[in-house]
């Protein structure tokens, strides 16, 4: 009996190792493939199989910069995450010819607005509005930008190559595969995001009800508490961040795009909140300087809707800073000085650098009103600060 020579067999084990690393590869590759677990292939949806992709949320970024690619739209909303869930393009009485996609994705950076901003200019040459909605968080440089900003994936109008391979033949995508799969088996009528870029977040809380992980008042008061802080400086205004402001009102102009700004709506508490963590004079001074870029409406002020009591039955937020859709379809009412009888008088002011002195000193005195009104919001509140 002839005998393999060392060589011979050396490259059978090589040829075996081979095929059985190509084979577990394709495997992978094709896994998620089919699943498709952040939503950036869009080709197959099965109910109870890929429904619920909960980890599009942790990779917002990049599934936001594919899907500007495949999305016909002359409007966009764009902002964080309060745009995200506060902004349903399918419930705001928008004209029927009017394409509207929303842009929001949680804690976007100024710089980051100004890039995907771009990215979706490329994409939609005819865009004719975008209503930016400014956050106060994201102007300060002590909070870094999320994970999966890459400006290789924007300006281009299909996904990269780079992302394809990269997220098709990796074992972290193929366990996120795995887990959209089981949790889509638990919730086989759910999905997050609409075709129009807006983040359902009743779809969560119903995700999380079925997971035993909703706690309604855990959830309302995530964003207060904590230490206190008698330092007016917790959050410092960063110069950067309003020059990336300017190059974004500079960018619309110079592409005949129509920009209207607005500071997202957010709940009384959320006041309070950033006084006693020394934010609240900050705050004031951000409205200041953004006024002094550029003309805006403020929704995040003292009005009926703010000051609304918290419950589980809440009407406008869902939690202290993040406000629900029916607030962002009054917004596009406001702004776009559509009348309706629905939406507050005091809901939304129209402000400048000729105003702005005038309304920061009403919104102190709305605040210091509300304080004293108010004495058992505020000791509930207080039980969730640490001196």
């Amino acid at each position: 009996m002839k005998r393999s020579s060392p060589k011979n067999t050396f490259m059978i084990f090589y040829i075996s190792i081979i095929s059985v690393l190509a084979s577990t590869l394709s495997v992978v590759f094709l896994t998620n493939l089919l699943i498709d677990p952040y939503g950036i292939l869009k080709k197959i949806d099965i109910q109870s199989i890929n429904n619920l992709k909960i980890k599009q949320h942790t990779n917002l970024r990049l599934y936001k910069a594919v899907e500007v690619t495949r999305q016909d739209f002359d409007t966009l909303l764009l902002g964080t995450s309060r745009v995200l869930h506060g902004m349903d393009p399918d419930n705001i009485p928008f004209p029927e010819d009017q394409q509207v996609y929303n842009l929001g994705i949680s804690a976007l950076k100024p710089y980051e607005i100004l890039e995907y901003l771009k990215h979706a200019h490329v994409n939609n040459p005819d865009l004719e509005k975008v209503y930016l909605g400014l956050d106060f968080w994201t102007f300060d440089d002590s909070r870094q930008a999320r994970a999966g900003f890459e400006t290789y994936r924007l300006g281009r109008k299909s996904l990269s190559v780079r992302d394809l391979i990269q997220f098709n033949l990796s074992l972290f995508s193929l366990q996120d595969s795995w887990e959209t799969v089981s949790i889509s088996q638990k919730n086989p009528e759910i999905s997050l995001y609409s075709d129009s870029g807006f983040f359902n977040l009743q779809s969560e809380v119903d995700y999380m009800n079925n997971s035993n992980k909703y706690d309604w008042e855990e959830y309302f008061f995530k964003w207060v508490g904590g230490h206190r802080s008698e330092i007016e400086s917790s959050i410092s205004i960063v110069e950067e961040q309003l020059s990336y402001l300017q190059e974004i009102v500079d960018y619309c102009k110079t592409h005949g795009i129509q920009l209207t700004l607005f500071s997202t709506p957010i709940h009384a508490l959320q006041y309070y909140d950033y006084e006693q963590k020394g934010r609240y004079l900050r705050y004031l001074e951000w409205k200041r300087r953004v006024a002094e870029i550029s003309s805006f409406w403020d929704f995040g002020t003292f009005s009926k809707v703010s000051i609304e009591t918290p419950s589980p039955e809440m009407q406008y937020f869902s939690d202290t800073s993040h406000f629900k859709p029916i607030l962002g379809a009054w917004m596009i009412q406001r702004m776009s000085s559509h009348k309706s009888s629905n939406v507050p008088e005091d809901f939304g002011v129209w402000i400048n650098s000729e105003n702005v002195e005038q309304h920061l000193q009403a919104t102190k005195i709305k605040y210091q009103d509300w304080k004293e009104s108010q004495p058992l919001e505020i000791e509930t509140l207080d039980r969730l600060y640490i001196e």
